[in-house]
């Protein structure tokens, strides 16, 4: 439930109180949620990578130890996300707020590489990446 609350700018213990009818959320949060579910409606229309869908897959391959195909679904789903950018009537904000997350140190993701140690990692993934708690060696996010 976390990362649906983060996603939609509120605390996992209000969301909770929005779910079990304790407390009605602002017309601000209803809006936001209805952004970000037809964001996630069109993606899933079109066959694309959501963010539960790519945390699943980069979950399984990096518990195989698969970083390789940890990368890959990675950078798959950045290609699904500027698909889903390029639809006409797209809500940049609904879609991209799917995927970040403002608590960055809740679930930090290293994406390991085969040439570098996790420090060397860490220091050259791009700040706008580390920000949202992924870290991935700049070298490796450029695809042919």
């Amino acid at each position: 439930m976390l990362p649906v609350a983060c996603h939609l700018g509120t605390s996992a213990s209000r969301f909770s109180t929005y779910l079990s009818g304790k407390i009605d959320p602002s017309a601000s949060f209803y809006l936001r949620a209805r952004r970000l579910a037809e964001a996630l409606r069109v993606a899933r229309a079109l066959g694309l990578m959501t963010p539960q869908s790519t945390a699943r897959e980069v979950r399984r391959s990096l518990q195989k130890h698969d970083g390789i195909r940890a990368l890959k679904m990675t950078l798959q789903a950045r290609d699904h996300l500027h698909t889903l950018l390029r639809e006409p009537g797209a809500d940049a904000d609904a879609a991209t707020s799917a995927w970040t997350s403002t608590d960055t140190n809740d679930h930090p993701l290293l994406v390991k590489s085969l040439l570098l140690s996790d420090d060397e990692v860490r220091a050259s993934t791009p700040e706008w990446l580390s920000r949202h708690g992924v870290y991935a060696a700049e070298r490796d996010l450029v695809t042919a």
